[in-house]
């Protein structure tokens, strides 16, 4: 099979404000091993309390979209990781955790 996605790179980035979030992040570009990916389809920002398994996610359907905003989400910090999927159904390693406190 071909190799996976390279993940979206940088990490995320989280914007504060207030008690709203955006991330954001580069769009994907090269598969792990320097080669071009298929399409990109979709990003999902995996997000949650824990930095090691966050365990909620929301799928972001168009693949010329490079942020998503979060906000109302119960006070405390929280981990954003974002993942890119190809026209293969192919899933990227996860970027790196960001983290915003919510308060």
């Amino acid at each position: 099979p071909p190799p996976e996605p390279v993940s979206p790179e940088p990490a995320p980035e989280v914007v504060p404000s207030g008690r709203l979030a955006t991330v954001s992040w580069a769009p994907v570009t090269e598969r792990t091993d320097g080669t071009t990916p298929g399409r990109v389809t979709a990003y999902r920002v995996f997000y949650g309390p824990d930095a090691d398994n966050p365990d909620q996610w929301v799928d972001l359907g168009d693949p010329a979209l490079t942020s998503a905003q979060f906000s109302g989400l119960p006070p405390g910090r929280w981990y954003f990781v974002v993942v890119a999927i190809d026209d293969g159904g192919l899933e990227s390693e996860p970027s790196d955790p960001q983290a915003y406190d919510f308060t």
